[in-house]
């Protein structure tokens, strides 16, 4: 091999080793090329194969192939070449002698000598490829055969047969090579054998195996233009492109020849472009045979654990061969003997046990309709933290039902009202319609929905995109499709066929404005011209004529988005809606002044809203054909929008929810609009409905630049995407006034000027989410920091208008922040452990059986927050394992000690040339570690929360009661024969006893340490690792909870212990509010109160009810006292009960607040109607009003006062947030402990202030500091009891009095609120039989246990608070507010 002047001269014998950098081989089939270049290749001198090695290391042997050519480098590479190369010696296409090249995954790389590299051939396109009817000819014989050297055959033929073979069952068109011609139209062909583009006559063709979506698709054929145009060295099909081009692979629907009647061609014709593994089918192939090597850390972990036992064994075995060497043993048997070491410490059924439980999982899988293409990913299913769900068919159904139509009235400009049906859109006859309405607009957007799509009939059915069926469906109409594609390019001279709607039978008449029947003109709508769907420009339209007219109609639908800039002239960018009104007041409207507005009450609803215009030119054939489509769809009307509804499917809300119970994070990735997805997210509780939902838009670059000085509005997303220096702006969808820091997405306080008290701006601003469109995403990734990616990653819940390729890229950038991600998909992993022993029935007979059973366990019905460790090598796994070891070890000895003791004790002989086990300590030994292999697999049996009970795998259960049995048989009375054969010597019946018991007694040791001690051993190992090597905490919320909840939540801790704790973070608190000076503490309340005002009145609201207000009735009737009063009691003694406590503080109400008999009294908040139920029984000649969030607490003061008789009690359930009370309605307005739950107590003193008459009063109870308020944030109450609380300050409310003006305040010790939760704490521990049930029933039987403890705690905790310096530093104060 000679190496000259930038190229390789090769011989027979020479082969190359091609080594290329990571950075310089992307992928060798991305890459296109193999550089041989001397800078980044080394080449060896071998025999004829070569090797090459990828981005991933991995190395490959390749055949390298010679021969004989004789043709031009153009034939090989393209015609590009040709005028790459040209030069003075007219040797611009030399002439290549000899043909080498190489597979390499099926793909064919042929040497360039000018390039000195192999490169893809398969991206080849004819240099005479520009004239369509001239390629009908197709190629010679000769032409043929030169290239299918260089192409090879048209197969996907898979080397190793597989299942595989089912995808590619190959037509017989082996023979056909880039440039052939073959007849579509043949009634054989159902599938198309390679890439081809269409030459002659129409085709509609399934492309599902490539989208996805089984969508019929039409095909026109190429023009002169489109070869230009068409790159076939591009990994896509341009969309003009793929107008014409019929990919391999994909079902032929329908064929037809041309249809015109002035195209000579007799049948539909193709020419053939790229073949075999070249083509888009044989790309998806190689995409199946050959992923991205992904490497599971069980795998790795199973390897390296096998890798250190063969360590020891090792070890062990070097020990071993020395003492064997030493004791002179014979030669054959020191072999078996340390040979056999190995197997016990590397037990051999470990790969057969993991692979089994693979397949059982996978057989389950199988029984749900799940098929898994890569075993390996199902044992780490379980450890899934983020799921991403495609919208539309996974969360949503498939179709889109037509909603209604809303149109536009002239000259009000004014949208109608939702018109639900085709006869309400348009009543056929006169008399059904409303004289004061103008129906021509009506009847554009009929002839809309009727005549703009591309349906086309095939065997009597329509066929087409699925939102136009259903639009078309809605019209009621019928449809004949004509000769005549309207979307293909036409000849000059008018042809005959149109393609035709038509109205139902007996409403085929056009009424003229006066509505005289002989105005009457039969309608039929001839589709002339057409132009598809484009996505960049989101819109597709018709021109159409009717019968009896001269001229023609622009029909075109479309995105809300783009309609306003093709309506009018003067309207020709986006604008923003007061911008639109002041320009409809000086210019006149070009579309309603609520367009804005009521597209978003549908997209934040979830629909999908299609746009409608029109217009009329003159009907001119010649004009029509050369009309361009940014002439045809321009200066439209306006006609009103379609709304379509996309149902979600009944299980998505149930399959979100559980997911979100089990901390499972949902995404949701989708190419619909950013506005429909975060409405669906929101509808299936995927987006938190009361948060506020951030999306991005381009605030700088150039396009946002231009767009301010064009007052083009960019809010969509529409921008910057690739300019590195444009900037990222977020603002709720809610809410633009509200907005997240660009740095740290967190969000700002609103500005001053903003008005918190709109529904959307009540919602909880800690809990907000992010959603992002495809381009934001793109360029974030691209020119976007990586810090304000990642915190994007973690936070945002939807990404919309995203790409295949995105999709993709997104689930790798999550798995980059250490999540472990899905796409709808769910799984389950277990981690077990299996022992070994030096005997053949264990190994055999126990081990065996028991490991391929202990997998046949299901999987827990119910997901759990915590995830089961995907590690061999984890601390979860190694302590559990090695404390059982060191049990069976501790066990075994205490056998061994105690049968040297015994009179018949026989001991080991040494035998050099046998071995011999025939001794009292191997058969000791032997018979316990019979038991104890059995004992641990139950004990190492995993059970809830990741897999059902044991009990359930009935399989395991016999196979573990039969060994046990056989077992017992053995150690107490075996067969003569059976003794002997399994050679053990004779032992006591006391001894066997004993032996029994010991078994048993090992077996409840290793169960308590796996239930209790293991456990706690191994999270203080975890601890202790996370303090010595400190490392990068995973983005994401952390689900384990810390010790201290295990330790409470289970019980483990008495409540004297938990008090002392209670009372030592009570003095935490006490330092981190309090403040150095008198000066500071000042500034730091004011500062809190400004914070308030600029808060919305509630946070969490929903987080709060489901904490306590929705709570069963039964978990706090077993609690509270017998009025159910769920505050602070009164007890003036201390001696008085519970009961007597409740009815004095509800006296002290009466009296403070100056109830008197006929007053309007309104209860805000009022819990389960301890004080309404007593103001209406005490005050009969009054109304009383109860208002409350919970459903069940409005159930139960009903049923309260209806067994009591009371008429004057109504109950009110509704969101103080948004709830509008009648205005000078009420006398008295009591509120009990609601103001806790509240931030800006300014908007709710105003909402109060409204509802009171002139004079009326508000009496509040709130418990508070003395004088420092704070919210709750973070911590165990926070997290369980109280998310979003406030603990208010006694004088905090002083600084709300806009409204209404304090008058009286009292402060109650804090020592009764104490005793009242003494009481409680109480009650509740006496009645664990009577509350169980409702705990089950509220939380569910698996956590019941839990939340008895956290109500305990939980009353505990406010007891030691209330308690606290004898009641004076937290109390209830009372106010009494009057309006002025």
């Amino acid at each position: 091999m000679q190496d000259g002047e930038g190229s390789l001269e090769w011989t027979e014998e020479d082969e190359a080793i091609i080594e290329r950098s990571d950075e310089e081989l992307h992928d060798v089939e991305e890459a296109n090329e193999f550089d041989f270049s001397s800078r980044s290749t080394s080449i060896e001198r071998r025999n004829s194969s070569g090797f090459s090695k990828n981005q991933w290391g991995e190395f490959e042997v390749h055949e390298l192939a010679r021969e004989q050519y004789g043709h031009s480098i153009s034939t090989v590479f393209g015609s590009a070449e040709k005028s790459r190369f040209t030069t003075m010696d007219d040797d611009d296409d030399p002439v290549m002698s000899t043909l080498r090249f190489l597979d390499y995954r099926y793909i064919r790389f042929c040497f360039h000598p000018l390039k000195d590299k192999f490169m893809v051939c398969g991206d080849w396109k004819d240099s005479s490829w520009t004239d369509v009817r001239s390629l009908r000819a197709g190629l010679d014989s000769d032409e043929r055969s030169r290239r299918e050297q260089v192409f090879g055959q048209n197969q996907i033929n898979i080397k190793q047969k597989s299942i595989f073979q089912l995808l590619v069952d190959e037509l017989p068109s082996a023979e056909l090579v880039p440039g052939d011609v073959y007849e579509v139209s043949d009634p054989s062909l159902t599938q198309l054998p390679c890439d081809s583009l269409l030459l002659a006559g129409d085709c509609i063709v399934n492309e599902s195996m490539l989208t996805g979506e089984s969508v019929p698709v039409s095909k026109i054929p190429a023009t002169n233009d489109s070869l230009r145009t068409l790159d076939l060295g591009s990994s896509t099909i341009s969309a003009e492109a793929a107008r014409h081009f019929l990919f391999s692979g994909t079902r032929i629907i329908r064929a037809r020849r041309p249809q015109d009647g002035k195209d000579e061609e007799a049948v539909a014709l193709a020419i053939v472009t790229r073949t075999g593994f070249n083509t888009t089918k044989g790309a998806l192939v190689r995409s199946m045979l050959f992923p991205k090597p992904s490497g599971f850390k069980f795998y790795k972990d199973a390897f390296r654990y096998i890798s250190v036992m063969a360590g020891v064994a090792g070890a062990g075995f070097v020990a071993s061969f020395v003492n064997f060497v030493r004791l002179k043993l014979a030669w054959h048997l020191i072999i078996v003997r340390a040979l056999d070491l190995i197997t016990i410490v590397v037990p051999p059924a470990l790969p057969a046990t993991l692979t089994i439980g693979t397949n059982f999982a996978l057989s389950r899988l199988k029984l749900k309709s799940i098929f898994c293409i890569s075993p390996q990913r199902v044992n780490v299913g379980g450890k899934l933290d983020v799921i991403c769900f495609d919208k539309t068919g996974t969360l949503t159904d498939d179709g889109l039902d037509v909603l209604g139509v809303r149109v536009v009235h002239r000259p009000a400009m004014r949208f109608s009202d939702l018109l639900d049906q085709s006869s309400t859109l348009l009543p056929g006859t006169a008399y059904e319609r409303d004289p004061t309405v103008d129906y021509s607009v009506h009847k554009a957007a009929l002839y809309t929905m009727a005549s703009c799509h591309s349906l086309r009939m095939v065997d009597g059915e329509l066929v087409g995109d699925p939102l136009d069926l259903k639009m078309f469906e809605f019209t009621n109409w019928t449809f004949e499709e004509g000769s005549q594609d309207p979307f293909s390019i036409q000849t000059d001279e008018l042809p005959q066929d149109y393609s035709k709607v038509k109205p139902p039978a007996g409403s085929g008449f056009d009424l003229a404005g006066t509505g005289e029947a002989e105005s009457a003109v039969a309608i039929q709508l001839s589709i002339v011209k057409g132009f598809e769907f484009v996505s960049q420009l989101r819109r597709a339209s018709v021109i159409a004529l009717q019968a009896g007219r001269v001229d023609a109609d622009v029909y075109v639908k479309g995105a809300p988005e783009c309609m306003k800039a093709i309506c009018k002239p003067d309207s020709c960018k986006y604008i923003s809606y007061h911008q639109l009104r002041l320009r409809s007041v000086l210019k006149g409207q070009v579309v309603p002044l609520d367009y804005e507005d009521l597209l978003e009450f549908y997209t934040h609803r979830g629909f999908r809203v299609i746009g409608c215009a029109t217009k009329q030119i003159p009907y001119d054939w010649a004009r029509l054909q050369e009309i361009e489509r940014d002439e045809a769809e321009s200066g439209l009307d306006f006609i009103g929008f379609i709304v379509f509804e996309n149902k979600l499917k009944p299980a998505t809300a149930a399959t979100i929810e559980q997911l979100s119970r089990a901390g499972i994070r949902q995404v949701m990735c989708t190419g619909d609009n950013i506005l429909t997805a975060i409405s669906v997210g929101r509808e299936c509780f995927l987006v938190d409905r009361t948060a506020h939902c951030f999306v991005a838009h381009f605030a700088d670059g150039m396009l946002a630049v231009l767009a301010k000085a064009f007052q083009i509005d960019l809010a969509l997303g529409l921008g910057d995407a690739q300019d590195p220096n444009a900037r990222l702006q977020w603002q709720s969808v809610d809410n633009p006034l509200f907005m997240l820091d660009e740095k740290t997405l967190k969000p700002l306080p609103p500005p001053a000027e903003s008005d918190v008290s709109l529904p959307y701006d009540m919602s909880n601003l800690r809990n907000y989410s992010l959603a992002v469109t495809g381009d934001v995403f793109r360029w974030m990734v691209d020119f976007g920091e990586e810090d304000v990616l990642r915190r994007m990653l973690v936070v945002c819940q939807v990404f919309a208008r995203m790409s295949p390729d995105e999709k993709h890229e997104l689930v790798e950038k999550l798995q980059t922040i250490d999540y472990c991600c899905g796409f709808c998909g769910d799984g389950a992993n277990d981690c077990g452990a299996l022992k070994a022993a030096d005997f053949l029935f264990i190994d055999l007979f126990l081990i065996l059986p028991i490991a391929i059973f202990m997998g046949w366990t299901g999987p827990y019905p119910t997901l759990c927050r915590k995830r089961p460790t995907a590690s061999l090598v984890s601390r979860k796994v190694l302590t559990p394992l090695l404390g059982q070891a060191i049990l069976c070890v501790f066990i075994q000895s205490i056998a061994l000690a105690y049968v040297r003791r015994q009179d018949w004790y026989i001991p080991p002989v040494l035998d050099k040339e046998r071995s011999n086990i025939e001794n009292s300590e191997n058969t000791a030994l032997f018979l316990v570690s019979c038991f104890q292999y059995i004992f641990s697999a139950v004990v190492l049996s995993v059970g809830p929360p990741f897999r059902q009970t044991m009990a359930s795998n009935l399989p395991f259960v016999v196979t573990v009661v039969v060994a046990f049995l056989f077992s017992s048989y053995i150690l107490f009375d075996p067969a003569a024969w059976l003794a002997a054969f399994m050679q053990l010597t004779d032992m006591t019946a006391e001894f066997k006893v004993f032996i029994f018991v010991l078994a048993i007694g090992g077996f409840s040791c290793a169960w308590v340490s796996e239930q209790r001690l293991f456990r706690w051993l191994a999270q203080a190992v975890g601890r202790a690792h996370v303090y010595m090597r400190p490392r990068r905490r995973k983005d994401t919320m952390d689900y384990a909870a810390p010790v201290s909840d295990w330790l409470l939540d289970g019980g483990y801790l008495p409540q004297t212990v938990i008090r002392y704790g209670i009372r030592s973070q009570l003095r935490d608190r006490i330092r981190s509010i309090e403040a150095t000076c008198l000066e500071d503490a000042y500034k730091n309340k004011m500062q809190y109160v400004e914070a308030l005002r600029s808060r919305p009145i509630a946070i969490e609201t929903g987080t709060a009810n489901a904490q306590h207000y929705e709570v069963g009735t039964g978990v706090l009737q077993a609690c509270l006292g017998p009025r159910m009063k769920y505050s602070s009691c009164l007890y003036p003694t201390g001696t008085e009960t519970l009961g007597q406590a409740e009815i004095g503080m509800l006296d002290t109400y009466v009296e403070k607040s100056g109830m008197k008999d006929g007053m309007a009294i309104l209860d805000l908040g009022c819990g389960w109607g301890s004080g309404a139920l007593y103001f209406a029984e005490t005050f009969p000649q009054s109304q009383i009003t109860a208002f409350s969030n919970s459903g069940l607490q409005k159930k139960y003061i009903d049923q309260q006062a209806s067994s009591k008789g009371l008429s004057n009690l109504n109950v009110i359930k509704g969101d103080i947030v948004d709830y509008e009370f009648e205005p000078d309605a009420y006398d008295r307005i009591i509120s009990v402990e609601m103001f806790e739950h509240m931030k800006n107590y300014e908007l709710l003193m105003a909402k109060i202030a409204r509802a009171l008459k002139p004079g009326g009063k508000l009496f509040v109870h709130i418990f508070t500091h003395k004088t420092t308020p704070y919210d709750f944030e973070d911590g165990w109450m926070s997290t369980h009891f109280f998310s979003g609380g406030t603990m208010p300050s006694a004088d905090l409310l002083h600084y709300f009095q806009k409204e209404l003006t304090l008058a009286k305040q009292w402060w109650v010790s804090g020592k009764h609120y104490a005793k009242t939760c003494e009481d409680w704490l109480s009650k509740m521990a006496n009645s664990k039989s009577s509350i169980w049930p409702h705990l089950e029933e509220t939380y569910g039987k698996e956590n019941a246990g839990v939340w008895f403890q956290r109500w305990q705690i939980f009353y505990l905790a406010c007891a030691e608070l209330f308690a606290y310096e004898g009641g004076d530093t937290w109390g209830v104060s009372h106010y009494l507010f009057q309006k002025t």
